[in-house]
C-alpha cells in the first residue's frame, strides 16, 4: 500500500513539475494568447477577474474612450443583468489574429503590438449569433512577469457592442 501511494505521489509531482516547466518555458506570443483565452472564457463564464486581470491598470482604448473602471462597470450590469431564466449568461466572445503578436524585448520593460478582430455572439435557442465585430489594435506591457493590455484602439466592423 505504501509504495502505491510513494508511487502515486512521484507520479503527480512529476506531472505537476512538468506543467509548470512547460508554462515556465513557453514563449512570450503564446503567454500573450493565453491572455486572451482566459479573458473570452472569463467572459463567457461572467467571472470579471479573467477579463480585467488582462488590462493594466492604467489600460486606455483611444477610440471608445474607455478605461480599466468603465468595462468593470460595464460587466457587472452585463453579468448581472443580462442571464436569461434557465439559459445562463447569453454571450460569449471569440478572438483571432492572423499575425499574432510582435514582441519587443529591446526596452526596459518588453512591449508587443498586436491586431487582432474580437466578435461578440449571443445565445438565442441553440444558435449562436454574432451581434458586434471589431478590430483591435493592440499594445501591451509585460510587468511583474505578466503581459497586459495597456493602449488599445478599437474600430467597430459590424453590428453594435453588447450593452
Amino acid at each position: 500500500m505504501k509504495r502505491v501511494l510513494v508511487a502515486l505521489v512521484v507520479v503527480l509531482v512529476a506531472w505537476f513539475g512538468g506543467k509548470a516547466l512547460y508554462r515556465a518555458l513557453v514563449s512570450d506570443e503564446t503567454r500573450i494568447r493565453w491572455v486572451l483565452d482566459d479573458m473570452c472564457e472569463g467572459f463567457a463564464a461572467t467571472r470579471m477577474n479573467p477579463v480585467t486581470a488582462g488590462l493594466a491598470t492604467d489600460w486606455f482604448d483611444d477610440a471608445l474612450g474607455a478605461d480599466r473602471e468603465l468595462v468593470k462597470a460595464g460587466l457587472a450590469s452585463l453579468f448581472f443583468e443580462r442571464r436569461e431564466d434557465g439559459q445562463g449568461f447569453p454571450y460569449r466572445v471569440e478572438w483571432r489574429s492572423a499575425a499574432g503578436p510582435t514582441v519587443d524585448t529591446s526596452g526596459e520593460e518588453p512591449t508587443a503590438r498586436m491586431e487582432l478582430e474580437v466578435e461578440f455572439f449571443r445565445r438565442k435557442g441553440a444558435e449562436d449569433n454574432s451581434i458586434w465585430k471589431a478590430k483591435v489594435d493592440a499594445q501591451l506591457r509585460k510587468r511583474d512577469g505578466e503581459w497586459r493590455f495597456f493602449r488599445t484602439h478599437t474600430t467597430t466592423v459590424d453590428g453594435r457592442m453588447p450593452r
